[in-house]
């Protein structure tokens, strides 16, 4: 939610990119996702998702980073800002979801699935009224936000994988 509407923001009034390029930027994402879709996804076993979920968070934060800390006007650390954004989010999405259906019984994974999207919009609404918050101090707050939830989303995968690695050795 944060990229979605905070991203144009950052790179028009921080970052001085003009607004006419901003489309191209865009179109750059989704044809990199694309591509790695096609490419890297096919390779992923949603069983082994430690290391494909860390490195996609991972080089998702350096993504941030990279926003954050971007000199005026440099369309090349953009564009590899969003190379990177790319990679993690077509890495991320489709593995967090192959993992809804692979570990959830497929005779209660409607209820479930349900229940835990109400769980996730429920606790996410009020970022994007604190993000807004943080965007009016100063333009990278929002982005240092989404970095502390991909570290806590990194803590997160590195637990889970470590309990599910005892549950196979029992």
């Amino acid at each position: 939610m944060v990229n979605g509407t905070f991203w144009s923001i950052m790179v028009t009034e921080k970052i001085h990119i003009q607004t006419s390029n901003i489309g191209i930027f865009s179109l750059a994402r989704s044809l990199f996702m694309l591509l790695f879709f096609f490419t890297l996804v096919p390779k992923i076993n949603a069983m082994q998702f430690r290391r494909p979920l860390l490195s996609g968070f991972s080089s998702l934060i350096l993504s941030q980073l990279l926003l954050i800390f971007a000199p005026d006007k440099s369309y090349l650390v953009l564009t590899f800002s969003i190379l990177l954004e790319a990679f993690s989010l077509s890495m991320i999405n489709p593995l967090l979801d192959s993992l809804q259906v692979v570990m959830v019984d497929p005779k209660e994974r409607a209820r479930i699935i349900a229940i835990l999207y109400v769980i996730v919009i429920t606790l996410t609404s009020p970022f994007g009224y604190i993000a807004g918050i943080l965007s009016g101090i100063n333009h990278a707050l929002p982005f240092a936000m989404n970095i502390l939830f991909l570290i806590f989303g990194l803590i997160l995968t590195y637990i889970a994988s470590k309990v599910g690695n005892r549950r196979l050795l029992c």
